[in-house]
């Protein structure tokens, strides 16, 4: 009798991919999860992933942990298990327990974060602060489908790992995993809806030093450039910009709050260097929290059309305005780390 495997692999060429697209393709509008490295310049990675398709994910407040099921990967909620208060020992009991292919460092399992509160699960720590519920702290989910970009080799592989699900004996699941690679394919293949380009900065007018497009003019797409304040130049210099247009990036900036003012923060960093010349302390991590309303979201749902139903890859049409995978593309241009992270 043949065995059957624990994973399915699909290779092919790195050619016409980045994270961003293979995010877009095969996720849509989520849940799902990009891990990406530089794939050159100075400082470079090998490896990039991209997940989709999530089957369970995992979710630890504090004060309580739950995990949510699916039947069908991607799908809807159908089962919930309340777990340990302790994020350790919740995601000792979530991470799947499979062996990894032959040439791969990584073929799928638990990815997520632990915040810097989990610490208060190993040491006795002083000064609590109140639970937040929009940021737990722990979250991952296991993927039932991922792109592993090779940047070295130009390669990329597809992989499905093979799960039973409720009622599914090996056979099943080892079909299930076939028709989510022949999903992935079919996504790869069909058009992609454009996104806009990230404006970085806004264009030179006629006659100006390094002139040569008319002012106003859309930027040069994805990290050609960056302007004098960070992403779609923001900051002084600009440009006009009208904080009534959710798309323009002095509307963002005109909402950013932070919890700590800079007086505040400042006289905390002057005390935490006094604890290091005393000696009390050899390390601090002093941080302020910036929010502001997003206005942004997911992809709108597909009403009507031939066909109806989920476009391959589980895929949402394009609409205008800026969606979430819009701020990663912002961030990633101007991020100095050489690794980032879209969860």
């Amino acid at each position: 009798m043949q065995s059957i495997p624990a994973v399915l692999v699909l290779e092919l060429a790195l050619d016409q991919e980045t994270p961003v697209t293979l995010f877009r393709r095969l996720a849509g509008d989520g849940p799902g999860f990009i891990l990406e490295s530089l794939g050159g310049g100075e400082r470079s990675g090998r490896y990039s992933y991209v997940g989709a398709e999530p089957v369970r994910e995992l979710v630890c407040t504090g004060s309580a942990s739950v995990v949510y099921h699916r039947d069908e990967p991607g799908g809807p909620v159908t089962d919930v298990t309340p777990g340990p208060a302790d994020p350790f020992a919740a995601l000792r009991r979530f991470v799947p327990r499979r062996p990894v292919p032959a040439g791969f460092r990584f073929a799928g399992g638990a990815v997520g974060y632990l915040g810097y509160d989990a610490v208060r699960h190993l040491e006795r720590l002083p000064g609590r602060p109140p639970a937040d519920p929009l940021l737990p702290v722990a979250r991952f989910m296991e993927c039932a489908l991922l792109a592993v970009l090779d940047h070295r080799t130009h390669r990329l592989h597809l992989i499905a790992p093979v799960l039973a699900g409720p009622g599914q004996g090996p056979e099943d699941a080892l079909r299930a995993a076939q028709r989510r690679l022949e999903r992935a394919l079919a996504a790869l293949e069909a058009p992609l809806p454009p996104r806009p380009p990230l404006r970085l900065g806004e264009a030179a007018t006629a006659g100006a030093a390094g002139a040569g497009a008319p002012a106003g003019a859309p930027g040069a797409g994805d990290g050609a450039s960056r302007g004098p304040g960070g992403p779609a130049g923001m900051g002084p210099g600009a440009g006009s910009q009208d904080p009534q247009d959710p798309q323009d990036p002095g509307a963002v900036l005109a909402g950013v709050r932070s919890n700590v003012d800079r007086e505040t923060f400042l006289e905390a960093v002057g005390r935490a260097q006094a604890y290091i010349r005393a000696g009390d302390v050899f390390q601090v991590v002093l941080s302020r929290r910036f929010e502001f309303p997003w206005p942004g979201g997911a992809p709108a749902p597909e009403t009507g059309g031939a066909g109806g139903g989920r476009p391959a890859g589980g895929q949402k049409p394009h609409k205008p305005g800026p969606v979430d995978i819009d701020l990663y593309r912002a961030l990633r241009v101007i991020s100095p780390s050489p690794y980032m992270f879209f969860l």
